[in-house]
This record gives C-alpha cells, sequence and structure tokens, in this order.
C-alpha cells in the first residue's frame, strides 16, 4: 500500500481512518502522521511500477474518510509473492492484501482466489481455502468455502472456522463456528446450517433460522443473549431454547423504550425472555419464562404474557396471559392463571381448572344456595374463610358430560376446613345418623306404653319424642348435605369405559405403592408410578406416563404424548410425543414419532430414528443407526459407525463427516462439506458447491472440483483429477492421466502417464521423437538419453494458441555422455562462443590453404604440360627406339602401370597411383606426389613439389624449395624460419576464399570509425551524468524544485533537467530527472529516499 500516510478521526465511524497524506479532513479532527510504517518493497518490485508510483503521487485526489462499505474503502495490495508475509503458502490468482494484515505475520495459508485479507490478527491461524473470501475481523481465522465475509468494529477475539459459502460474520464472539450456505451471524459464535440469522450470540443448527437479541433503541442488553435453536423456518428473539420447525416468536415486542439498557425502572418482559419451543408449528409474541412442546401451538399476548405452560398440539392461549397451563390437544386457555387438561378441554375464566377431555368452565363461581337445618341457614354460619374466593372452578365435564371423581382421600370435617369429603365419610355419617334416629324411635314407643301411668312421664315422653324426631330430622338433613358436598367437589372423570371404575378413595388401577391413576383404564402398577391419561400405564417402579394410551414399562423412565412409550428394559429413558418410542437403557425420543432404539442414544425431532450406542439425531426425517453416529439437520442420515451428518438430506458413512445440503460422504473415514457434495472414496475429503471425491485417499477442493483417482488431489473451481496419483492445481485444471500434474488455470496434463503441464493454460502433447543427428561420421544421436515414455513437462501449448513460455532461473546442469540435466542459455553461450573461435580459426587456414592449393594447381598444370611434352618425346622415341634407348636408360624413367618414377639415384614411386619425379624423389603412400630433387611424399595423398620440399601428414601439400608440411589437410609454402608471402592475390568473394591486405585493411578501417562513434557517444553519457549530478535538490519539508543541470566530458556536453518534492514530515523525498546529450542520447531517472 502506499507507505505516505496520514491518520485522521472519522466522527461518522467514531475511529481512526487510515488516508493518503495529501487528503483533508472535512471536520476539524486531529491529524497526525504514522512515523511509525517502515518503508519496504517486495524482492520482484518493478522499476516501471515505482515509476508509475512516483508519477501518480502528485495527482492523488483529496479524499476524506467516508462510512462507506468497508471493503470498498480498502487499498488492497496485490502481494507478487509468498516473500510479502513472512513463512506464509499462497496458491491462487487475484488474492488481495490490506493494510491491516502487515508483512511480519507468519505462516497464513491461503489457497484459492479473489480473497481479500485485511484482519489485524496473526497470520499463524489464517487459513483460507476458496474463492472470494473477505476478512476483516479476528484472531486465527479459518476459512473453508467461497464468498464468505468476516468483518466488524475491531479484531480482538478469535478461534473462528467457517465452512460453506456466501456466510456473514460481523463481530463474531470468540471461539466461533459457522457451517453452512447463506448464513448471516452478528455478534453470535455459532451456527450450522443454511440461511441462517443471528445475532446477539444465537446459536442455531439447522435452516432457515432467525435468532435476534432484545434491543434497545438498535442496541442490545450487555447481560442477556439471543437464544439457541435446532431445527428448521424457526423466527425469535431473546433467550429461548427453539427446537422443531415452523417456530415464530414474533419479534413486534423486540424494542424498550429506554436509551439506558440498565434502566432498573424496565419491566421484567423487556429483560429476560427465557422459553422453552419445543415442536412443530409454534406461535408466541414472545412469552417469558414459558414452555411450549407440541405442535400447533399459538400464543398471543404482550409484554406481560409471562409463565406458560403448553404441551401437546392444537393448543391456543388467548392474548395477554400470564401462568397459564394447557396439556393435551385442541385446548383453549382463555384467562390468566387458568388450567386446561385433556382433549377440547376450555378454561373460560381467572383460576379455571378444566380437567379432562370435552371439561369446560363456563360462568363465574356458584353463589351458594341457602341450606336450612331445623330451622337455621347453615350457610350463614359458614366462616368466611373458606366460601369461595371467585377464584375460578375446578370442572372435570361440562354440561353434557358428566364424571365421577374416585380415589379421593378423606378430607377434614372442621367448622373451617376446606377439603373435599369422600364418599366413605358421607356413610359414615350417615350410619351414625340413622342409628341415632332408630334409638330415638325406639325411646319413643318405650315412652308411648307408659303413657297411660302418669301424664308427667306421657308429657315427658312425647317430649323426649319430639326431640328424637328433630334429631333424626337434623341427622337426615347432615347426610343429605354431605352428598351434596361430595356432588359439588371440583374432581370429575366422565367416560362410558368401566375396566377401572371404583369407589372415591379405593386403589381401583392404581396398585403399584404410592403410585398415582388418572384416566379411563388408567393404570399405575409400578411402584411410586403415575399413569395420566386414557389407557396410560405405568408398569414398572418410578415411571410416569401422560397421554392417551401412554405406555411406560421401564423403571425409572417418562412418557409424555399420545401412543407414547417406553418399553421393558429401557431403564431410565425418556419419550415425548405423539408415537414416541424409546427401546433401549438411558435413550431419549422427542418429537412427533420419534425413535430412540440404542443405548444412550438420543432422538430428538419429527420421525427421527436413532440405533446402537450413543447415536444422535435431532431435525426431521433424521436417521443416525450406527454406533457413536450423529445426525442433525432434516432428511439427513449418518448410517456409518461414529459417522457425522449435519444439514439437509445428508448421508455418512463409517467415521465419515458430511456437512451441508445434498451432501454425501460415503466412504470409510470420509468428509465431505458444502452443497452437493460427494466425498464416496475411502478417506476422501471433498470440500465446496459440487465437488467430488469418488476414488480412496481422493482429496477434491473448490466448487465443482472433481477428485477421481486413487490419492488424487483437485484444487480450484472446475479442477479436475481423474488419474490415479494424479494433482489438478487450479480453476479447470485437468490431470487426466495416472501420476499427472496440471498446475495453474486451465492447465491439461492429460496425455501420457506422469505428464506435468505447469501455468495457465498449458497443455501437454506426445513426447517428440528425436531425430537422427550424424556429425562427420558419426551418429551422435544413438548415444542420447532418450525420454522414457513417462510423460513430458510442458509450460505452455502448441496449439493453435501457441502458448511459449521461458523456463527462468535455471542451474547449470551436468554436461556428460550419460547427462540428463537441463542446460541453460549460459553453457550454450558459452559453447557457441568456443566454437565460433574454432570456426573462424579454421576459416583462415582454409583460406591459406586454398591460397596454397591454387599454387599447387599451377604446378600441376606445369608438371601435366611437361608431361604431354614427355609423352610426345616418348612417341618420337618409340620409333627410334633403338637410338635413344641408352638415353632413357640414363634418364631413370620407370613405369609399372600404376606408379611413374621419372629420375636417377634413389627415386621410388613405391605407393599405388604414386608419382616421384626427380633425383631421390619419393612418393612412398598411395595417392601421393614428389616433384622436384630430394623431396618426399610419404603420407597418403601427401603432395610435395620443389626441391627438398617433404609432405609427411595425410592431404598434406607442401609447395616451394624447403618447404614442409606436417600436420594433416594443410598447405605449406615454407618452413619454419623460411616462411613466404604469397602475392597478387584476388579479393575473396566466396566465404572460403582468402582475403587479401585491401580487405583487411579495409575492415580495420570500418571498425575504427565505430570505435570513434562509440567513443564520442560514452563522453556524451557521462557528460549527462555530470549533468543530472549537479541538479541541486528539495530541503524544505512539503516542499517542491525544478532544477536544471549542464555537464561536458572531453569535447561532449549534455543538459538535465530535474524535479524533486520532500513530505510534510521532510522524511520522504521524491526525485525525478531528464537529460539530453550533444549525440541525441536521452537520459530518464527516478529515486525515493526515507531518512531519519
Amino acid at each position: 500500500m502506499n507507505k505516505i500516510f496520514k491518520i485522521i478521526w472519522n466522527k461518522t465511524t467514531q475511529r481512526l481512518e487510515v488516508v493518503s497524506e495529501l487528503a483533508k479532513s472535512q471536520g476539524k479532527a486531529t491529524v497526525s502522521t504514522d512515523k511509525r510504517s517502515p518503508i519496504s518493497f517486495t524482492p520482484k518490485f518493478k522499476l516501471s511500477l515505482i515509476s508509475s508510483l512516483i508519477i501518480g503521487i502528485t495527482s492523488i485526489p483529496v479524499i476524506a474518510a467516508t462510512p462507506a462499505e468497508w471493503a470498498d474503502n480498502i487499498r488492497w495490495n496485490n502481494y507478487p509473492d509468498n516473500a510479502t508475509i513472512k513463512g506464509a503458502f499462497e496458491l491462487g490468482t487475484s488474492n488481495k492484501y490490506g493494510p491491516e494484515l502487515s508483512r511480519d505475520k507468519e505462516k497464513a495459508f491461503i489457497v484459492g482466489a479473489d480473497n481479500r485479507l485485511n484482519t489485524p490478527a496473526s497470520g499463524l491461524s489464517l487459513n483460507v481455502v476458496g474463492r472470494g473470501n473477505l476478512v476483516k475481523y479476528g484472531n486465527r481465522v479459518n476459512i473453508f468455502g467461497d464468498s464468505n465475509n468476516i468483518y466488524g468494529d475491531n479484531g480482538v477475539h478469535g478461534d473462528l472456522l467457517v465452512l460453506g459459502t456466501n456466510n456473514k460474520l460481523e463481530n463474531p464472539t470468540n471461539y466461533g463456528l459457522v457451517i453452512g450456505h447463506k448464513n448471516n451471524l452478528n455478534n453470535s459464535p455459532f451456527g450450522i446450517g443454511n440461511e441462517l440469522t443471528l445475532s446477539g450470540g444465537g446459536r442455531a443448527i439447522g435452516r432457515n433460522i432467525t435468532l435476534d437479541k432484545l434491543k434497545f433503541n438498535g442496541g442490545f442488553r450487555p447481560d442477556d443473549s439471543a437464544g439457541l435453536a435446532f431445527g428448521e423456518s424457526i423466527n425469535a428473539f431473546g433467550n429461548h431454547l427453539v427446537v422443531g420447525r415452523d417456530i415464530n416468536v414474533d419479534k413486534k415486542n423486540n424494542s424498550a423504550n429506554t436509551n439506558n439498557p440498565n434502566d432498573k425502572n424496565l419491566a421484567r418482559s423487556t429483560v429476560l425472555r427465557r422459553s422453552v419451543f419445543f415442536g412443530d408449528s409454534i406461535t408466541s409474541d414472545g412469552a417469558i419464562n414459558s414452555v411450549f412442546i407440541g405442535r400447533s401451538i399459538t400464543s398471543s399476548g404482550s409484554e406481560s404474557t409471562k409463565n406458560q405452560v403448553g404441551v401437546g398440539s392444537n393448543i391456543t392461549f388467548s392474548s395477554g396471559l400470564s401462568n397459564a397451563t394447557a396439556i393435551g390437544s385442541h385446548l383453549t386457555v382463555k384467562a390468566t392463571d387458568a388450567t386446561a387438561i385433556g382433549t377440547r378441554a376450555t378454561a373460560e375464566n381467572i383460576g379455571d381448572i378444566a380437567l379432562g377431555a370435552d371439561s369446560t368452565t363456563t360462568g363465574a363461581t356458584n353463589t351458594l344456595s341457602a341450606w336450612n337445618v331445623g330451622g337455621t341457614n347453615l350457610a350463614n354460619s359458614y366462616n368466611a374463610n373458606i366460601k369461595s374466593t371467585n377464584n375460578g372452578v375446578v370442572s372435570v365435564g361440562s354440561s353434557s358430560v358428566r364424571r365421577q371423581i374416585k380415589n379421593v382421600a378423606a378430607g377434614d370435617v372442621s367448622a373451617t376446613s376446606t377439603d373435599a369429603v369422600n364418599g366413605a365419610q358421607l356413610y359414615h355419617a350417615a350410619t351414625a345418623l340413622n342409628k341415632l334416629a332408630t334409638d330415638a324411635k325406639t325411646t319413643a314407643v318405650a315412652a308411648d306404653k307408659k303413657a297411660g301411668a302418669a301424664s308427667t312421664a306421657a308429657s315427658t315422653a312425647a317430649s323426649k319424642a319430639d326431640a328424637a324426631q328433630t334429631t333424626a330430622n337434623k341427622a337426615k338433613t347432615a347426610a343429605d348435605g354431605a352428598a351434596a358436598a361430595v356432588n359439588n367437589s371440583y374432581l370429575h372423570v366422565n367416560s362410558s369405559k368401566t375396566g377401572n371404575r371404583a369407589a372415591l378413595n379405593e386403589t381401583a388401577s392404581a396398585t403399584g405403592e404410592n403410585s398415582i391413576a388418572l384416566g379411563p383404564n388408567a393404570t399405575a402398577s409400578g411402584a411410586s408410578s403415575i399413569a395420566i391419561g386414557d389407557e396410560a400405564s405405568s408398569t414398572a417402579a418410578g415411571t410416569v406416563s401422560i397421554g392417551q394410551n401412554a405406555i411406560n414399562r421401564a423403571n425409572n423412565s417418562t412418557v409424555i404424548g399420545r401412543n407414547a412409550q417406553v418399553t421393558k428394559d429401557s431403564t431410565d429413558s425418556v419419550a415425548i410425543g405423539l408415537g414416541s418410542i424409546v427401546t433401549s437403557t438411558s435413550a431419549t425420543a422427542i418429537g412427533k414419532n420419534a425413535n430412540a432404539s440404542g443405548a444412550s442414544s438420543i432422538s430428538i425431532g419429527q420421525n427421527t430414528l436413532t440405533k446402537n450406542s450413543a447415536t444422535i439425531a435431532v431435525g426431521y426425517n433424521i436417521t443416525a443407526v450406527a454406533n457413536n453416529a450423529t445426525a442433525v439437520g432434516s432428511y439427513t442420515n449418518a448410517t456409518g459407525e461414529a459417522s457425522v451428518a449435519l444439514g439437509y438430506k445428508i448421508e455418512a458413512g463409517s467415521w465419515a463427516t458430511a456437512v451441508g445440503s445434498n451432501t454425501k460422504a460415503t466412504g470409510s473415514t470420509s468428509a465431505a462439506f458444502g452443497n452437493n457434495v460427494i466425498a464416496s472414496g475411502e478417506s476422501s475429503l471433498a470440500l465446496g458447491y459440487q465437488s467430488k471425491a469418488t476414488a480412496n485417499w481422493a482429496v477434491s477442493v473448490g466448487g465443482g472440483s472433481q477428485a477421481n483417482g486413487v490419492n488424487s488431489t483437485s484444487v480450484g473451481r472446475g479442477a479436475l483429477a481423474a488419474g490415479e496419483q494424479a494433482t489438478a492445481i487450479g480453476a479447470v485444471a485437468n490431470a487426466g492421466k495416472d501420476k499427472s500434474l496440471a498446475l495453474g488455470r486451465g492447465a491439461t496434463a492429460n496425455t501420457a502417464e506422469g505428464d506435468v503441464a505447469i501455468g495457465d493454460s498449458s497443455l501437454t502433447a506426445e513426447v517428440n521423437p528425436i531425430s537422427e543427428l550424424t556429425i562427420g561420421n558419426t551418429k551422435v544421436s544413438d548415444s542420447f538419453q532418450k525420454a522414457t515414455k513417462n510423460g513430458v513437462v510442458s509450460v505452455g501449448r502448441n496449439d493453435k494458441t501457441r502458448i511459449k513460455r521461458q523456463i527462468q532461473n535455471v542451474g547449470a546442469g551436468d554436461v556428460s555422455a550419460t547427462s540428463t540435466d537441463a542446460i541453460n542459455g549460459s553453457q550454450l553461450y558459452h559453447v557457441a562462443t568456443a566454437l565460433n573461435t574454432l570456426a573462424t580459426d579454421a576459416k583462415t587456414a582454409a583460406a591459406v590453404a586454398d591460397s596454397k592449393a591454387t599454387v599447387a594447381s599451377t604446378a600441376a598444370s606445369t608438371a601435366d604440360s611437361k608431361a604431354t611434352v614427355a609423352s610426345t618425346a616418348a612417341a618420337v622415341a618409340d620409333s627410334k627406339a633403338e637410338a635413344v634407348k641408352e638415353t632413357i636408360n640414363r634418364s631413370g624413367l620407370e613405369i609399372d602401370g600404376q606408379n611413374t618414377k621419372i629420375g636417377s639415384g634413389s627415386t621410388y614411386a613405391g605407393g599405388s597411383n604414386a608419382t616421384a619425379i626427380g633425383g631421390s624423389a619419393k612418393a612412398t603412400a598411395e595417392n601421393t606426389t614428389a616433384v622436384g630433387q630430394g623431396s618426399e611424399a610419404t603420407a597418403k595423398g601427401a603432395t610435395a613439389i620443389g626441391q627438398g620440399a617433404k609432405a609427411t601428414a595425410e592431404n598434406a601439400v607442401a609447395i616451394g624449395t624447403g618447404s614442409v608440411a606436417a600436420e594433416a589437410n594443410t598447405v605449406s609454402i615454407g618452413s619454419q624460419g623460411n616462411e613466404r608471402r604469397i602475392t597478387n592475390v584476388a579479393a575473396g568473394v566466396n566465404p572460403t576464399d582468402a582475403a587479401n591486405v585491401g580487405q583487411v585493411n579495409a575492415v580495420e578501417n570500418r571498425i575504427n570509425n565505430k570505435l570513434g562513434k562509440f567513443d564520442k557517444k560514452l563522453r556524451s553519457g557521462v557528460a549527462s551524468a555530470v549533468a543530472v549530478a549537479n541538479i541541486p535538490q528539495v530541503t524544505i519539508p512539503g516542499a517542491n524544485m525544478v532544477a536544471l543541470g549542464v555537464g561536458n566530458y572531453k569535447g561532449q556536453s549534455a543538459v538535465a533537467v530535474g524535479y524533486s518534492r520532500a513530505s510534510d514530515s521532510n522524511r520522504v523525498i521524491i526525485k525525478m530527472t531528464a537529460g539530453a546529450s550533444t549525440q541525441r542520447d536521452y537520459t530518464f531517472g527516478a529515486g525515493i529516499g526515507y531518512q531519519w
């Protein structure tokens, strides 16, 4: 980034902003220059880029910091290599780094393209694999996927892991985990699923979930947080626990009319909303400290709604109720403190209790009628404390439904008692009163018999009879009152079934010690067991069964819901929900048709199934059937041992992990992350949208990438590694053959096994055949170290696109008969230079030889003419043979058909086709010629012409007296110390012609002229350097200077003009120069310096 900068306070964003040193604040905030920033350059920084930067500094626009989108305000840098982040690993294209990710961070790991990173966090754990990710927040950040955003006001929180695509995290808290697609988290640490919107600490697993924290004029209360949700289509605010689908906690009350979130006068409802929502299609306006378990539950209210309990289905709470309870199905609660238990039960008034199917509470509490006994209205004698307080009624039926209340314990009978009286108490009271009446009647008869004895006695007897009658009437009235009291109690059960009908306070079907059975045919036969509901059954110790046909046969287990059950031997288990079932120990099944069949297994949600031990299934239509398997989401299956499946339509095999949507990790110990991802090979890994790893130990990373070969690796969008042990890295890279490597966007290695394609769009081809190469008589191509058919290495392509690349920085290779090293340009240059020198020397020798050959040819022609004369003379001599015989004998001429000898003495022509002419001349080898007295041609093809001339090497020519040719294929016209000039040599024309002195002199003159011009150029260059060096430089902080300099060196002159500028702090100085010389040469230069 630009290291010439300053820092201003932005009043809009309430933080410091980094801007150009030329930018101006729009307000009066303090401006300071950061003096700590070092000037550093990447190792491959281009000179052209420096020039462009320096020239562009003076034209930087004046722009103040604004609160625009953070990513657009950052000055991103496109660092060219890994040296920018010490120890970093970067693989990909178009990755950019912001100024806060300084170059001294260590060991960042970046794989992908178009990522933008600006976190101030330590790069020690900055791991990004994917495309289009933006990071401006957090320590120890790990991202695997595409288009994920992490941003916030500071970067202090750490340990963030993001798996998936299009996830956004704003100010995430410590230990944040986000897995899935299109999730939005604001100050929340945990989200697994798709389309999650979480804020204020909310945590969720599932799909289409929104969790919000209670707001105070746009802010969050510091001592509260958002809730926890598992399921699908959930919308909630406040610190609730929400499990299920289609649950809506209305946000209309998500506010408080205060600027102070710690205001002690805030209503309780605006402070904490810690409710539990468990089930399907639950709607609430944000009830406080409430519990809703079931399906189709509606609670509408206001800020005062709290402490509601709803368990069952199709339950409705009227608006604004508190402390209301509903258990069952198709229930309605219309008043505060009211309770409805049973199918279609309705509680109408404050404090009402409707108990049982179709029970209703209609109207207010009944007014007590007058009750006269012996002329006394007993209603007036009741203690005020025992009269109705208008706090509701208890109903176990309705106007058309009547139920007995059975198994009622004896109540207290006193002036202040409010206990219900059972039938036994009434029976014993009636019996006692009946005995009193009988005794009174007997007394009356006896008195009547004695009536005649005395009138006084008669009168007394009559009086006693009247008293007895009065007592009997009172007893009857009391008995009638006791019966009425029982008939008017608040405990009623109504059913046409008679299976466990019994008198009040009799054990009936509650046969276990301390057991309770409530409902038609309800059975509680286990010790301390409870059975509530039609046909409910608790047959083991410590069990609870609530709901129609709820069955509990295992010790210490709980069953709630219609047709829910815990089977025998499934001890310590829980089954909650319609048709839920537990068949193993310590297991939990919650939800409609939830099934927990494994020991210690957990099945939560509709149609969830767990089998084998320690399995977990949470969501909708979820299956976890192998030991230690975990499945979370919807339509998801964890079928392998220790497998993990998270998301929508997920499958995970043994020890495998699958996270996302429509994702499968079916290979043993495989892992698949993202949408529509497949990891079917053993220990394979697929990461990214539609990525596939179908072979054992294959790795596929990136959208649409595929790794189909054993041990293959593909990294990048659409990358394909189809061959075994193949590697494809880069978008659309293709490694189609075994052991092939394709590195770069669109690189293709798909021709032969072991092919290597490096670079954008590189393409491999067949191995090129080696053409036959013969030098001299040697076929050198037979000795080459040829390719072994293990593929080729390509850094370009040779089709119609014709991409050719240089391979630079190649070290010198070994040069030997068996070397297979690459040879660099330096080696070839030195070989070519040496060969050129040899060629030049050979050309010179050839020219000399040609000149000598011309002399030899002339001599040969002369000899030929003489031979012709000799032949003529021989013909004449033949006719006069006798006359000249003696003369011929003296001449020493001998001809044997192949050799010719002319001369006397030791003249000898011994070689095939040899010729020796002259006294003592010797031509001893094949095709040799010796002409002249004492001449010798002793090597094959040698020629010696002249007295004493010697040609002792093959094809050598010696011309002239005493000349010696001792080297093969050479021409000599003298000897050492007796050299000769060749005169009258014509100017050479062809490349192999000899050059005369005139030609050499012309070449020398041309070289001298060029050297003279070159000397002037050098002197003018020195003059330009002198002119540039004499340009003055700016010294005042923030000032500009334009200056002129001149120079002269040995007759050559130059002029230079320069511009310099100092920064406001005078620590940074830039300078640019341009010059022109008398040789019409021009110079340009620029520099920048930092002083301290």
